[in-house]
């Protein structure tokens, strides 16, 4: 019988990790650690390891199961008892399951966009090394797959690399803009045009999101000089893309089909050509803010307490801020006067902060936050604060600056930008500014300073002890 955890709690009906370990065939224990094979998915060997957390169990799969199917499958399993799991889970490892190389005109390799599990995606470039640097900086955004669009007449716009190599598999030239949904800009069409294109074939993911940016890429390919099919697919499920409806059985001979059924566009509709007359207006400035924030690359997401974020590209680094900050109206507000050259009232940048609150909450991805300090694949990461938002990147074989933080850190107000370290320091110049002459004193507070860079660890008060005048009279 498996010994209680030191750190179980009265559990007040609910499971502990010491319950959980019984009601589990097969379990080893290591410390305050449970294993045992994963609930979620067939387990050959032990690849779930769970313990007690002040406010519930903590549970991980090494295998890559999100928290949401381990609690899922424990409450089917033993639909009897009663779960409460905390709130801080631990995040699974990301693994990379897809990368699609992004090269230029001529195939030299400029960036990769590299898909992971649990989904995510993430940009990176080629450091010259045989490694990678896990950002774009200055480096220019080019069509996916762009050298196999040279000379190529008709070419299909879907919201996705898989959705553009699904297509090339069934010899049907495909590419996409990096990044998604919200993300294409004029210089796209551009590339398209040099390339010898002539006819942009947009495939529309089923959704709002999507057909808007279908939207977007229509109007811009017909600015610059293409003629546009929109293509709906008929059958297509909610949230579907081009690779389900081939799924569902169909071929790319009934996807030419399509074409001929669709209205091929030369110029915009007369109501879609009216938009610098309705411009004028609050509310047709307002979604034109929303656009152009797509436009200049932003991205959006939620916390998992549902707070909304928006990531707003800088020249040469990313920035977090919350939507509803006075960095995001600032922000917005440039926007308008640069690209619109009109001043924005207050209620007009309300207004395009509400969509972009919305969108971030129901169709951004969810991303935790973090202030200062945060781990990221078994290195810890410290903000530095400075205008650049370089970080620090600290590993057991040393530290180094990271231009392009892989981790979310906002900043609050009140927070200064402090130096950017230099190799070549000596902890021991501490001394000449603080007063604790005893060794072993010393090495607590080295050990606390530390201790201050590592989130989520308890950590011990700093305090002295003040004698008394008159005691220290008494010893001499």
């Amino acid at each position: 019988m498996a010994r209680p955890s030191r750190r179980s709690k009265p559990d007040a009906g609910h499971v502990t990790a010491s319950r959980l370990a019984e009601l589990l065939p097969v379990h080893t224990q290591r410390g305050d650690w449970y294993d045992a094979n994963c609930p979620a998915h067939t387990d050959l060997k032990p690849s779930f390891s769970f313990t007690d957390a002040p406010d519930g169990l903590l549970v991980f799969c090494h295998a890559g199961c999100t928290f949401e199917e381990i609690a899922a499958a424990l409450r089917e399993a033993f639909p009897r008892e009663t779960f409460a799991f905390a709130k801080r889970q631990t995040r699974q490892k990301r693994q990379i399951v897809a990368t699609y190389d992004y090269r230029d005109k001529d195939g030299v390799l400029l960036y990769q966009s590299v898909r992971y599990h649990p989904k995510d995606f993430r940009f990176r470039r080629p450091d010259g090394k045989g490694g990678w640097i896990d950002n774009l900086d200055a480096t220019p955004r080019v069509l996916y797959r762009l050298p196999d669009l040279k000379d190529r007449r008709d070419i299909f716009i879907t919201e996705g690399e898989k959705d553009a190599d699904t297509l090339w598999n069934v010899n049907l030239p495909a590419t996409t803009n990096p990044g998604g949904a919200g993300k294409w800009t004029d210089d796209y069409a551009a590339q398209l045009k040099a390339q010898g294109a002539t006819v942009a074939l947009v495939l529309p993911d089923n959704d709002r999101v999507g057909k808007e940016h279908a939207h977007r890429v229509a109007l811009s390919c017909l600015r610059a000089g293409l003629s546009v099919a929109v293509l709906e697919l008929p059958g297509l499920p909610e949230k579907g893309d081009v690779s389900d409806w081939l799924k569902l059985g169909h071929t790319a001979n009934d996807l030419l089909d399509r074409i001929t059924e669709s209205v091929l566009l030369t110029e915009p509709r007369p109501d879609e050509s009216e938009g610098d007359e309705r411009a004028s207006t609050g509310s047709a400035l307002a979604d034109r803010l929303v656009a152009l924030a797509g436009t200049a690359g932003v991205d959006l997401f939620h916390t998992p307490q549902g707070e909304p974020f928006i990531i707003i590209p800088a020249t040469d680094h990313d920035e977090v801020h919350p939507l509803s900050g006075g960095a995001t109206r600032a922000w917005l507000s440039r926007i308008a006067w640069t690209k619109e050259g009109k001043a924005a009232k207050p209620d007009i940048l309300a207004s395009a902060i509400q969509t972009l609150v919305a969108q971030a909450q129901f169709d951004g991805p969810e991303e935790p936050v973090h202030l200062r300090t945060a781990w990221h694949e078994g290195a810890l990461y410290y903000d530095v604060g400075d205008p650049r938002w370089r970080v620090i990147k600290i590993t057991p074989d040393g530290w180094e600056g990271v231009d392009q933080s892989p981790v979310r850190f906002v900043r609050h107000a009140g927070m200064a930008a402090q130096t950017f370290p230099e190799r070549g320091g000596n902890f021991d110049d501490l001394w000449r500014f603080v007063n604790i002459p005893e060794a072993h004193h010393r090495r607590l507070l080295e050990a606390w300073l530390v201790a201050a860079l590592i989130p989520d660890i308890p950590r011990p008060a700093l305090g002295g002890v003040r004698r008394s005048r008159r005691r220290q009279n008494d010893n001499g």
